[in-house]
């Protein structure tokens, strides 16, 4: 008898980049900066998509006819084979996102010399703004980790929030 596991793929990336652009603006009073985050070379279980097929019957490739024929044969694979294999359901997981934006103005030094300060700053930020992926789920930063299988999946997880702050920055 033969094992029939195959191997997949990395669970964890095998490539990252960051670029992290800017650009000054009036006289560099003006700070714009972005920061896009790129992870590739691995590949994620997409957990709610199979649970959402396999027992709630509610998943595109089972209920709509015009869903595209990758999510009807992984279904079929999933559910009408003796095999069950969630094969269909383990994708790529590459995806670049930008993960930072931010605006920092340097205000008039007689608005900082009013809090008795030398400079003064106004910045506001945003996380998690924007992604661009191929991975069918949810996200694929939102997942965990199965210790003994090595399998990574998304599974009823959150993604990363989008968030904004702003900050007051006031030098003595």
């Amino acid at each position: 008898m033969q094992d029939s596991a195959q191997f997949v793929g990395y669970a964890n990336p095998r490539w990252e980049a960051v670029y992290v652009p800017g650009i000054d603006l009036f006289n560099k009073r003006l700070r714009i900066q972005g920061r896009f985050d790129h992870k590739s070379g691995y590949y994620q279980l997409n957990g709610t998509e199979r649970i959402r097929c396999e027992s709630r019957l509610n998943c595109d490739g089972l209920v709509d006819p015009n869903a595209p024929l990758w999510k009807q044969a992984r279904v079929v694979a999933l559910r009408e084979t003796p095999s069950r294999t969630q094969w269909g359901f383990i994708e790529k997981a590459t995806f670049v996102r930008l993960r930072e934006a931010s605006a920092t103005y340097e205000l008039p030094d007689a608005w900082a010399r009013s809090f008795r300060a030398t400079r003064a700053s106004f910045t506001i930020a945003a996380r998690n703004l924007w992604k661009g992926t191929a991975f069918s789920g949810i996200d694929p930063e939102a997942n965990y980790f199965e210790g003994a299988t090595g399998v990574v999946s998304n599974f009823q997880t959150s993604p990363p929030p989008t968030y904004w702050t702003f900050r007051l920055n006031v030098g003595f």
